[in-house]
């Protein structure tokens, strides 16, 4: 699974969950900013249609690679 790159707003380290699957579900990904001084606090989803069987680490994975792309000028 790749590693999220740092928040396009205040520069620090994203959460990527679900954290426990076991209790919040494993048919679902996010990645967001959890700094409280961030501006923008954004959060990706993973964007999939249909919830399956593929389990949390791909939709956490979905979540990422969203979270990763950048606009670029």
């Amino acid at each position: 699974m790749a590693k999220p790159l740092p928040c396009p707003f205040c520069g620090k380290a994203p959460e990527v969950g679900p954290v426990c699957p076991e209790t919040e579900g494993n048919a679902w990904g996010y990645v967001e900013c959890v700094n409280q001084r961030c501006p923008a606090k954004p959060r990706v989803r993973d964007g999939a249609k249909r919830s399956d069987e593929r389990g949390s680490v791909a939709y956490k994975a979905l979540a990422i690679r969203r979270w990763n792309r950048r606009a670029t000028l």
